[in-house]
């Protein structure tokens, strides 16, 4: 049986997308991503600290850099967002996944585009 990972903090849900997107990052690195996207500059510090939490839950792993650490995801985007997706689901949906496409559509802000993918992906999985 797989091991489960721990559910993720919006703060380490964020530095895991920048590891997904850059495969493999220092602190440095991080940070800087990090805080392209932000008004108030987070630490070197707390990128640290976030990243021991990710290694300790299960989510990222470290190799020596010379005298830094490089940090890479254990799991790939697709895998991880289908974790946290399912996290999600299950805490404010009870666990259907029909109730939380049904919000989705409902939102009013789904585009003709997304509608004709959804019923592609619906026919796929029918098919299977």
């Amino acid at each position: 049986m797989k091991k489960k990972r721990k559910r993720l903090s919006p703060a380490e849900v964020d530095l895991m997308q920048h590891l997904w997107r850059t495969a493999s990052a220092t602190v440095t690195e991080l940070r800087t991503l990090v805080n392209a996207d932000r008004g108030d500059a987070v630490s070197r510090n707390t990128i640290q600290v976030q990243l021991q939490r990710l290694e300790d839950k299960g989510w990222v792993t470290h190799t020596p850099d010379g005298r830094l650490f490089r940090y890479q995801p254990t799991v790939s985007a697709e895998q991880g967002m289908a974790e946290l997706t399912r996290d999600f689901r299950n805490k404010v949906f009870g666990g259907s996944a029909l109730a939380l496409v049904r919000c989705l559509v409902d939102a009013d802000d789904i585009t003709q585009g997304e509608i004709d993918e959804l019923r592609k992906l619906i026919n796929q999985t029918e098919e299977k």
